[in-house]
C-alpha cells in the first residue's frame, strides 16, 4: 500500500519539465535570506534587480570582500552567500 504512492514521481514528463526550469534559475542567500536569480547574472544584476546603487554598498561574496570593478564581471553560481551593505550618509 504505502510502497505505491510515489510511482508518480516518476512519470516521464514531470522530473524534465522541473529539471529544465530549475537550471534556468540559481537560489542564492542574499543577506541571511533565501533568493533566486536567473541562470548567469551577475552581481551587478542582483543589485539591480535589488535596487541598490553599487556606489553605496559593500558586498561580501562567499567570505570574500569584492571590488567594484568586479560587479559587473562577476557572475554568480547557484548556492553563492553574499552580504551587501549599504552606506547611509547623514549629520
Amino acid at each position: 500500500m504505502g510502497l505505491d504512492s510515489g510511482r508518480d514521481r516518476s512519470t516521464p514528463h514531470g522530473p524534465r519539465i522541473l529539471t529544465k526550469v530549475t537550471h534556468q534559475v540559481i537560489r542564492l542567500i542574499v543577506n541571511g535570506e533565501s533568493r533566486e536569480l536567473k541562470k548567469e547574472a551577475t552581481l551587478a544584476d542582483l543589485l539591480e534587480e535589488m535596487g541598490t546603487s553599487s556606489d553605496r554598498v559593500a558586498v561580501e561574496l562567499n567570505l570574500r570582500v569584492l571590488d567594484k570593478q568586479e560587479y559587473d564581471r562577476t557572475i554568480l553560481r547557484d548556492g553563492d552567500r553574499l552580504e551587501i551593505i549599504s552606506f547611509v550618509g547623514g549629520g
